[in-house]
């Protein structure tokens, strides 16, 4: 559901559509091969490795998150998606 919000903020109304279209994909995508592969890679890498992935993908994305916040993101609070999209010259 997250992406799903963040996508109906995140993009004007013209493109909101296609990119809920393609957030919906890419997170019903990766719920299918997380659920379709895990017991797989539990036999091929051992469950130590495979858990290691799951650490080091979350490491990453957390420090993404905290580059990005501090990084100059423009703020957005209070602001419509007009203010936002001419600060960003989207």
């Amino acid at each position: 559901p997250v992406p799903w919000v963040m996508v109906g903020e995140l993009f004007p109304a013209s493109s909101r559509a296609t990119a809920t279209g393609l957030s919906t994909v890419l997170t019903w995508g990766g719920s299918f091969f997380i659920t379709q592969f895990f017991l797989s890679l539990i036999e091929l890498a051992g469950a130590p490795a495979v858990f290691a992935g799951f650490v080091a993908v979350c490491g990453f994305m957390g420090v993404w998150v905290a580059w990005t916040s501090v990084s100059g993101f423009v703020e957005t609070k209070g602001r419509s998606l007009e203010q936002i999209q001419a600060d960003l010259k989207l």
